[in-house]
């Protein structure tokens, strides 16, 4: 989406990282966050990909469960998507449109990403394999000397 054309409630927003403990959680449509395991691993090992919405005073409208998992793995910091002067029925919709609007992959699309994963995760061991070797010729040592 093009700057000059995004939505209005959004053209009126900006992104900044800021102390955790002054998001405020205010009654929500979602009540209950569901199991956080795979989101605290990916933010583990990727960190905060997508910032959570709050307002002008830090009362959090979208992004509950990323939150949930950044509080709880004692982060100190959160990006957040800061957006003013929101009437109470903008803040139920983007509320609403962020936990609805979405598609989860299909069992076919998940088994093919995990495929895909594995055969990268293969490529990238045996590339650090020979350029270890090609290493270890360098300093001298013969395919069966280790570097104890």
């Amino acid at each position: 989406m093009e700057e000059d054309k995004k939505p209005f409630i959004l053209s009126r927003s900006k992104i900044l990282r800021i102390d955790i403990s002054k998001i405020k959680v205010k009654e929500r449509l979602r009540k209950d966050v569901g199991d956080l395991k795979d989101l605290k691993e990916s933010l583990k090992a990727y960190g905060q990909i997508n910032p959570v919405l709050v307002d002008e005073e830090y009362i959090l409208i979208a992004g509950e469960r990323r939150y949930e998992a950044l509080k709880s793995l004692g982060a100190k910091e959160i990006e957040v998507k800061i957006v003013s002067r929101l009437e109470d029925y903008d803040r139920l919709s983007l509320e609403f449109q962020e936990n609805s609007a979405r598609k989860d992959f299909t069992a076919e699309e998940r088994l093919a990403a995990l495929r895909k994963k594995r055969l990268l995760e293969i490529k990238k061991r045996s590339l650090f394999a020979y350029y270890w070797e090609k290493f270890k010729r360098c300093l001298g040592f013969g395919k069966k000397t280790s570097l104890k």
